[in-house]
């Protein structure tokens, strides 16, 4: 099954329809149904090309929806038969990664900044040391490292390196993504809050700023523990507009008495929707021109199966992909 459909309609899908034993199915009544939003709904016939085998094509679907769709067909008899399984695709050109890390090395995340004034449990990239409150483990499938509040020493104290007396900030780098359709900020988070002599008084913030950190907008503020890693999702357009300057801050704090309170992040990407096909070839974002950020793009997706910096679709993106994109620079 296709992972996007154009939203101006024509993907095609093949499907195996077998008979069961004794049965003799009537390819004119193969169909496919999709539905999308809370009104949308279009059926389609479905060709049989050979054998078992047939094709539909999908309807235009606005870019964003999530499209479910299901296959019928009659035997000669005139029973229908129609499936019951759900099936769901997204209505977009692509979906590209465009930043990914898993912390395994800094990726010019910086843990504590100016103006922090916690004395301890100061955000840290590393292996960590499981507690009562901190994680054993990263997150990641593979590799060991992510950003955690402190680490302290296998068989130490519970409270040894947690975040005390004041805030701690895990600041990203400068991210581009001006131009791009539709970004979502996504990442794992750990946090602990509800142990110690005053627990559940604190809570961690999280921001996002598109003028390199001038200003901030609350993404969340974290206030239930969860003790385990949880993943978020924020589509960055419902909170401002991309730009060439966006940042992302965690700021872990300690502002009550005797609360024990430890975090940890990883596995942080962003990814992006794109709704409008390249009019360029190169121009991976659909802005028109190819130059700088359509390169981020691709080499963020290097080595990646298919997608919008796949230019030449051969279904990697590799040095192939690169020489056209250089090839177009505008």
């Amino acid at each position: 099954p296709p992972a996007t459909i154009n939203p101006q309609g024509g993907t095609t899908i093949d499907v195996v329809i077998a008979p069961t034993p004794g049965q003799t199915l009537n390819p004119t009544t193969a169909k496919m149904t999709t539905t999308w939003g809370t009104t949308g709904t279009a059926t389609s016939a479905m060709t049989l090309l050979s054998g078992n085998t047939y094709r539909a094509s999908f309807p235009a679907v606005a870019c964003l929806l999530t499209a479910t769709y299901k296959f019928e067909i009659a035997n000669s008899a005139g029973e229908l038969s129609i499936d019951t399984a759900t099936r769901t695709v997204l209505s977009a050109v692509g979906q590209s990664v465009i930043v990914s890390s898993e912390f395994e090395v800094a990726d010019g995340w910086v843990g504590g900044v100016v103006g922090d004034t916690a004395v301890s449990g100061i955000w840290v990239r590393a292996d960590p040391i499981g507690t009562i409150a901190q994680p054993e483990n990263d997150h990641s499938a593979v590799g060991t490292a992510c950003w955690v509040t402190g680490n302290g020493v296998v068989g130490g104290a519970d409270g040894a390196v947690d975040v005390d007396g004041g805030i701690t900030t895990l600041l990203s780098p400068v991210i581009n993504l001006a131009g791009l359709d539709e970004p979502t900020i996504e990442y794992w988070y750990w946090y602990s809050n509800n142990l110690g002599g005053a627990p559940n008084t604190d809570s961690m913030p999280i921001e996002l700023s598109n003028n390199g950190g001038s200003t901030w907008t609350l993404l969340a503020d974290v206030a239930v523990s969860n003790n385990n890693w949880t993943l978020h999702s924020w589509r960055v357009r419902d909170f401002m507009l991309p730009t060439a300057n966006m940042r992302v801050r965690f700021t872990a704090r300690d502002l009550a008495t005797g609360s024990l309170v430890e975090a940890a992040i990883d596995d942080f990407r962003i990814t992006n929707i794109v709704c409008s096909p390249a009019t360029v070839l190169g121009d991976i974002n659909g802005d028109g021109l190819v130059n700088a950020t359509d390169l981020g793009i691709l080499l963020n997706a290097w080595g990646s199966i298919g997608g919008p910096s796949d230019l030449d679709q051969n279904g990697v993106v590799n040095a192939a992909d690169l020489a056209i994109l250089v090839n177009a620079w505008t």
